[in-house]
């Protein structure tokens, strides 16, 4: 945004670098780059500075950043698309199309990202204004709201064209995260520095009372009679697997919590999961068949579909069973169910 002010290299050079580190973050960045790009050329002034000859800077800086990227992704295809799933790029559901849903989603998302922002915005409204003279870049905070209005409007007709049935409120954080830059910008005029320390001091308040409710759920699992995933032994786990046989290899499972946990507590162990099946399994290593048994004790279809496709056959061996109690008191004794594959057993290829 400096670059439609300062004009020079360097801002161009920085231009392309933070879209490119945007970009290798989350994929969903090139959403917002594309409603940038839209939105400056809506303005003469911003339009002029993507004409200039140093927005090459930027391209230069943008594609050296990601060349190592987009050679990895040219060459692993099937782990660059591996999570298209998630937006359920299935036929209709019924009677309507899928894209109603994803609009649905969009909306749903929406408010969740605008609620505190306009409330804040109408509660500003009703505060007498400020005397203190207006010192506000406005040009770029209306690019910036422009940006996100377009950014959105593409994220709508992705759907339509595109017939997304499933859109999560997470994926749109790059595109609506300086919302509440926006919100402030529209009442500055009834921003005065003590309602700006208010402001701050609310801010830093809701911030430690978020942060206090989500460990104290946890902490406080015993007195809240209410048990949570953070509360989860699996060390007393990867003791009793140890004890079991299993001293690391790979680990299989339709549950990325319990496979991720457990990788953590056997260094050197790889974990796969229905969604990241692209690694070959070592045909020197044991491998762990292991499922969350909590609520119950049988393994999903999705995982015997899994190692079928992996292995090459569901293991005969009889599943076992062990159960760890939690931290903090936590009421839920949590079940873990696994089959030991050892070493050098059939894969498919």
């Amino acid at each position: 945004m400096s670059s439609a002010q300062a004009r020079s290299a360097g801002a161009y050079v920085l231009l392309g670098l933070v879209a490119a580190l945007g970009i290798l973050a989350k994929y969903n960045f090139l959403v917002f780059l594309a409603g940038l790009v839209t939105a400056a050329l809506v303005r003469r002034e911003s339009r002029v500075a993507l004409r200039d000859w140093r927005v090459l800077l930027s391209v230069a800086t943008l594609l050296a950043v990601l060349a190592p990227h987009l050679v990895w992704a040219a060459s692993h295809p099937d782990l660059l698309l591996s999570q298209t799933h998630k937006f359920d790029l299935t036929p209709a559901r019924g009677a309507l199309p899928r894209w109603v849903f994803g609009l649905r989603d969009l909306l749903v998302a929406l408010l969740e990202y605008t609620t505190v922002p306009a409330s804040f915005f109408v509660c500003l409204g009703r505060a007498p204004r400020t005397t203190e003279p207006d010192v506000a870049v406005g040009s770029l905070a209306r690019l910036l709201g422009r940006t996100m209005l377009l950014a959105v409007a593409l994220c709508a007709v992705t759907v339509v064209v595109l017939g997304v049935g499933n859109l999560r409120s997470r994926w749109l954080q790059p595109l609506l995260l300086a919302l509440p830059v926006v919100a402030v910008y529209a009442g500055r005029t009834r921003l005065s520095l003590a309602r700006m320390r208010l402001l701050f001091a609310v801010a830093a308040l809701v911030a430690v009372t978020v942060f206090t409710v989500i460990v104290g759920t946890a902490v406080g699992a015993h007195w809240l009679r209410r048990s949570h995933h953070l509360n989860v032994r699996f060390d007393l786990f990867a003791e009793q697997l140890r004890r079991q046989g299993f001293p690391g290899g790979v680990i299989l499972s339709d549950d990325r919590f319990f496979a991720g946990n457990l990788r953590k507590t056997f260094p050197g162990t790889i974990a796969l999961a229905p969604t990241l099946d692209y690694f070959a399994r070592p045909t020197r290593s044991d491998t762990l068949i292991v499922w969350n048994a909590t609520k119950a004790p049988g393994a999903s279809s999705e995982l015997t579909n899994f190692c079928t496709r992996l292995l090459g056959a569901w293991p005969t061996n009889a599943p076992q069973f062990i159960a760890a109690a939690g931290w903090h008191g936590d009421p839920r004794v949590s079940k873990l169910g696994f089959i030991l594959v050892p070493a050098g057993a059939p894969q498919k290829r």
